[in-house]
């Protein structure tokens, strides 16, 4: 966090982008009635969780997709932890931390 109580541009866009990227799967993939957004700022990492009540989904081979833990993307270069649990016919999580 920089003096000011702000965050840093960077970290801002990275948590900005999961949330944009997420709302957009549940609205065009999820067919869910609801989904929720919480973002908080904690003391050594800024945490977004969405969580919808979608249709889920699974991986190709039919295993249940969960994969909390680091994983490689854009944003992530910032060294934030993206965690996607689904299971079919109960929706969505997914949970990024990043540290500021």
């Amino acid at each position: 966090m920089e003096d000011d109580g702000h965050l840093q541009p960077e970290i801002e866009t990275v948590v900005y982008r999961v949330v944009q990227e997420s709302l957009t799967n549940v609205v065009r993939h999820a067919r869910a009635s609801r989904a929720e957004v919480e973002v908080s700022i904690e003391q050594q990492f800024v945490r977004a969780v969405i969580v919808d009540d979608g249709i889920g989904f699974e991986l190709d081979d039919g295993r249940e997709l969960s994969r909390p833990g680091r994983h490689e993307g854009a944003g992530l270069l910032v060294g934030g932890k993206l965690g996607i649990s689904s299971t079919s016919n109960a929706g969505t999580m997914v949970t990024l931390e990043v540290p500021h």
